[in-house]
C-alpha cells in the first residue's frame, strides 16, 4: 500500500449516524490525561507490521468515545475563539482560525463515522472503528474473512507517513460521497461536495508568512473598527472569506451529528455541554460575516 488514496479505498460506505452502534456504560467516563484513552497510544507502542491490518479490540467502543470527544473539544474550542475574534472586529485573523476551525470540525465528523487519524511512532495511520460496515457484500465478505475478530478494528498504514491537511479534506471529500446520509443533510453534503475543500490561499500565507502584510490593516490594532462599516471586507479577499462560508457549512454537518452523541454520552464539564445543551447554534455564531 503506497499511498493514502490506497488506504481510503478500504474504508466502506456506512450511514452517517453509525455512531449509534455505540455501546457503553454511561454516563460516559472521559479522562484526557489517560493514555489508554486513545488508540494512538497502543500504536505508538505496537507500530503494526502489516500495511492493513486488521485487530481484534473488545475496548473499542471506548476507543472511539474517546476520539469523538477530544476530537470535538479541540474543534469547539477553535471555533469559539473564531467567532469571538470575529465579533471583536478582528476578521482577518479570524478568517484564519475559521480554516483551522474547519480542519478540525471536518477530524470531528470523520470520528463520529468511525473513522481516526491516529499519530503512531514517527508516522500517521488510518484506523477504521467500524470496518464491517459497508454493502451486504463487503459485510458479508468482511465477517467471513474475519470471523474471528467480533470487534475488529482496521489499521491502516501506507508507504506515506504523514498526513496533511489536503490528504485530510480529500478523505472527508471521499466520504461524503460514499456516506448514507440523513435526509436532512443530504443537500448539506451535496453543497459541501462542491467546494474545493482545503485549498491554501494565497492571502492566507502572506499572512502568516510575510512579516508585513495585513490584509485588513484597520483591524491590526486593539480595538478594532466597528463592524458595521466594514460592509466591503469581502472584496478582494475571497480566499480569506471563503473560509467562514465552508466553515457555517461543516459547522452545520458535525452538530449534526454531534449534538445527539453528546446526549447519548452524557458528557459533562466539557465544551460539548455549554454549546450544545444550551440549544445554541454553531453557524449563527459566525451570522456576522457576509460572505463575499
Amino acid at each position: 500500500m503506497k499511498t493514502w488514496d490506497s488506504a481510503w479505498s478500504k474504508i466502506r460506505k456506512r450511514r452517517m449516524d453509525v455512531w449509534r452502534e455505540l455501546r457503553l456504560d454511561l454516563p460516559f467516563e472521559y479522562d484526557h490525561l489517560d493514555p489508554d484513552a486513545y488508540f494512538s497510544s497502543f500504536l505508538v507502542e505496537n507500530p503494526p507490521d502489516d500495511p492493513d491490518i486488521v485487530l481484534e479490540r473488545v475496548d473499542r467502543d471506548r476507543l472511539w468515545a474517546s476520539e469523538i470527544v477530544i476530537t470535538s473539544q479541540k474543534y469547539f474550542h477553535v471555533l469559539r475563539l473564531t467567532s469571538q475574534r470575529a465579533a471583536d472586529g478582528h476578521i482577518t485573523w479570524a478568517a484564519t482560525d475559521a480554516h483551522h476551525a474547519v480542519l478540525l470540525g471536518v477530524r470531528c465528523f470523520l470520528s463520529t463515522l468511525g473513522v481516526c487519524i491516529c499519530q503512531g511512532k514517527h508516522r500517521a495511520h488510518l484506523v477504521d472503528l467500524r470496518p464491517e460496515r459497508g454493502s451486504p457484500q463487503d459485510e458479508k465478505a468482511f465477517k467471513k474473512a474475519y470471523r474471528n475478530a467480533p470487534n475488529p478494528v482496521r489499521v491502516l498504514t501506507p508507504d506515506t507517513h504523514e498526513m496533511g491537511q489536503k490528504q485530510i479534506f480529500d478523505l472527508f471529500t471521499r466520504l461524503l460521497r460514499t456516506v448514507i446520509p440523513s435526509d436532512e443533510c443530504a443537500k448539506l453534503i451535496q453543497d459541501i461536495t462542491a467546494l474545493k475543500l482545503g485549498a491554501h490561499k494565497s492571502e492566507r500565507n502572506r499572512l502568516l508568512y510575510h512579516s508585513h502584510y495585513w490584509h485588513w490593516p484597520e483591524d491590526i490594532n486593539w480595538p478594532a473598527i466597528d463592524l458595521g462599516i466594514r460592509d466591503d471586507r469581502g472584496l478582494g479577499a475571497e480566499g480569506l472569506t471563503k473560509d467562514f462560508f465552508v466553515l457555517s457549512l461543516v459547522a452545520k454537518l458535525v452538530e449534526n451529528n454531534v449534538r445527539p452523541v453528546s446526549e447519548y454520552l452524557q458528557i459533562k464539564d466539557t465544551f460539548f455541554e455549554p454549546l450544545y445543551h444550551d440549544q445554541r447554534c454553531t453557524p449563527d455564531v459566525l451570522s456576522c460575516i457576509p460572505v463575499g
